[in-house]
């Protein structure tokens, strides 16, 4: 690993942190392991997969081990079903992302957490032809009001936002969204975001879900943490 990289590295995993509330724990950097850090039931899942997949997999289940360890867990196979949806242990949420720069890992206690979703993605601004994929026209323009980005670099926000969202959505309803299905409104001040469902959809029964958000050292960075009833903890500056 590059030298060059531990400080980015080191600043990434620190405005992941920033984003998350104590009772959620993450593990991060540039690493990158190699199958030999599987355990055999988890590489069974991709011995025939290429190897960046491999890789991929590896890296985020090394992360993923690391931030349970947080959690005062010993390690185990971590295992994904047939969604490639991660399997964590009892009592345990959690989520992983990786892009070309960065992979990490978010865990919690479920009876703190009732559901979360975390996105990395490279700060690259998002291709003009998948911006009315991702968004509305006015989505896209309420989303730029405040900010400095260009509407590339807005769009690459709101697609990891939403990527954090649906990460969270699909394990406890077992349902697909579509990009339309959830409206995000940024508020670039406290760098936090609301999402909206359309129509009938909702989480957990609320039409909305909150999380906060950050561009910076070349990534973009998305977390939706929904606390357990009860729990009283919610993400550091998201509004109630």
């Amino acid at each position: 690993m590059s030298e060059d990289l531990l400080p980015r590295a080191a600043d990434i995993s620190r405005v992941v942190s920033d984003l998350l509330p104590s009772n959620v724990f993450f593990s991060g950097g540039v690493k990158r392991a190699g199958t030999d850090q599987l355990w055999p039931p988890e590489y069974r899942i991709v011995q025939n997969a290429v190897k960046k997949r491999q890789e991929e997999f590896a890296t985020g289940r090394f992360y993923a081990r690391s931030a349970l360890r947080g959690l005062g867990l010993i390690p185990a196979p971590i295992l994904a079903d047939k969604n490639r949806v991660p399997i964590w242990p009892s009592g345990i949420v959690g989520s992983i992302s990786h892009c070309d720069a960065f992979c990490g890992a978010i865990v919690a206690y479920a009876r703190n957490v009732r559901t979360l979703g975390f996105d990395v993605e490279d700060a690259s601004p998002l291709e003009s032809d998948l911006i009315p994929i991702i968004s509305s026209t006015n989505e896209l323009t309420q989303a730029e009001a405040g900010s400095s980005y260009d509407r590339g670099n807005v769009a690459k926000c709101l697609f990891s936002i939403k990527e954090s969202i649906f990460k969270a959505y699909f394990p406890v309803t077992r349902r697909f969204l579509d990009f339309k299905d959830v409206h995000v409104e940024l508020d670039w001040a406290s760098m936090t975001f609301a999402g909206y469902f359309a129509g009938e959809k909702s989480l957990l029964g609320s039409s909305v879900v909150s999380g906060g958000f950050n561009l910076s050292a070349g990534v973009v960075i998305a977390t939706t943490v929904v606390p357990a009833s009860g729990s009283g903890e919610r993400p550091p500056n998201v509004p109630h």
